[in-house]
């Protein structure tokens, strides 16, 4: 069965419609801070249920090690800042998997991409579309990135969900190989079938070509 509703999850009465019934797994993908979170838990349907909740790559302390791992440095729990509602949102859920019975499992997938969002090669894309300079940095262009598959993504929520072990777990959603920001730039190009006018700024000088 699949029901539909549109509202705010930050108001208690949509709240309280959407957990009116009981639900076997609940997929917490659009939460962004700490008090979301936890007036979602505080619904006895949700803690009933099977609940994974998407956390992200953001909460781990910089400089971010490559490989990491689900043990690796966090940033601190500070509210007003991205990584640090996620970072107090895992915290909370943690907390509650020792404290309460139920079930709690959280995944931190790494840069999404699927057909209808390409965020993260969005700015690319409009730049080889649009003809204009796409400025980079030096630094930028030897840092790494993984992009993973939305659809890898849910065949991992669908996995921790059907796994009891998953309980009071942190799971790592990645690619097999982690590329530069230089090779995903010239693999979207060689997509686009177009070049790319890559304007490389540094300090000092800035330095434009055709990719």
């Amino acid at each position: 069965e699949v029901r539909t509703f549109l509202g705010d999850r930050s108001d208690v009465r949509v709240l309280s419609e959407v957990f009116a019934s009981p639900f076997d797994w609940i997929f917490d993908l659009s939460a962004y801070t700490f008090e979301q979170v936890r007036l979602v838990r505080q619904h006895r349907v949700v803690q009933d249920a099977r609940y994974i909740f998407c956390s992200t790559p953001s909460v781990l302390a910089a400089p971010v090690p490559v490989p990491h791992t689900e043990t690796s440095s966090c940033v601190e729990p500070i509210l007003g800042s991205y990584a640090g509602e996620k970072r107090a949102s895992e915290l909370l859920l943690l907390h509650e998997v020792t404290s309460q019975s139920g079930f709690i499992s959280i995944i931190r997938p790494q840069a999404v991409m699927g057909t209808y969002d390409i965020a993260q090669a969005r700015a690319i894309f409009e730049s080889i579309r649009n003809k204009t300079p796409l400025h980079v940095s030096p630094k930028s262009l030897l840092s790494k990135m993984n992009v993973v598959d939305v659809r890898d993504v849910v065949t991992a929520l669908l996995a921790t969900a059907q796994t009891s072990k998953a309980n009071g777990q942190i799971y790592n959603i990645a690619n097999d190989r982690s590329v530069t920001q230089r090779e995903f730039i010239d693999l979207c190009s060689h997509i686009a079938g177009r070049k790319l006018n890559l304007c490389i700024e540094s300090r000092n000088s800035t330095h434009s070509w055709q990719e």
